[in-house]
């Protein structure tokens, strides 16, 4: 998915990456702006929704309702998220979620911009799976401009053990926090779409 311009949307996601077994290749979203669309609050109301490797680059997302902007887990292979020089400001709902099921989730997230959110930053929830012994979520985050900064993450159930059997996890998260600046951008011009950083910006 490439330069394109994705608004005024009511359906619950907009874009769905279901290929859970893709090691060699990710999907891509690229120099795209994803905004004023009405998702619904509830956990299928993404802008973004994956169970396979993706890499987003040069990407906007602002002025929606969702749950999640980016929404990531529940792939008993291997899922990987790259975000890189990505926006994600004046939303109504959470920046990133990752829900994993089994096996090892990471998320590398660099130059990227969280800002004005109503929700986390980036938020982990364990949500149990018959059976399953999770492995864990390896997160990175690197150089981004965080509203709220380390504060406006969570971790839901990180040691969750059902009380139905065999309902299970033994999870950790491995949390990388490097040279981020945590305080608000200002921008070029948010009110008409122009989320270029002002030369006044500590971002």
């Amino acid at each position: 998915l490439k330069n394109c311009d994705i608004y005024n949307n009511t359906n619950n996601t907009l874009i769905w990456n279901a290929d859970r077994n893709s090691f060699a290749k990710s999907a891509q979203i690229i120099n795209t702006k994803i905004h004023h669309n009405n998702l619904g609050s509830a956990l299928d109301g993404n802008a973004v929704f994956v169970y396979g490797p993706i890499d987003i680059i040069n990407t906007l997302i602002y002025k929606n309702s969702f749950g999640h902007a980016v929404y990531y887990g529940s792939n008993p292979n291997y899922a990987m998220v790259k975000m890189n020089f990505v926006t994600i400001a004046n939303n109504i709902g959470n920046a990133v979620i990752s829900s994993p099921n089994s096996g090892t989730n990471t998320a590398v997230i660099s130059n990227s911009i969280f800002t004005d959110n109503t929700g986390y930053n980036f938020k982990v929830q364990y949500v149990g799976g018959l059976g399953n012994i999770y492995d864990g979520l390896r997160i990175q985050w690197r150089n981004n401009v965080i509203q709220g900064g380390y504060d406006n993450m969570t971790i839901i159930n990180p040691d969750l053990v059902s009380p139905n059997p065999p309902y299970r996890t033994k999870a950790y998260v491995e949390l990388t926090y490097l040279n981020n600046f945590e305080g608000r951008p200002i921008f070029v011009d948010s009110t008409n779409g122009d989320y270029r950083l002002a030369p006044s910006s500590l971002g």
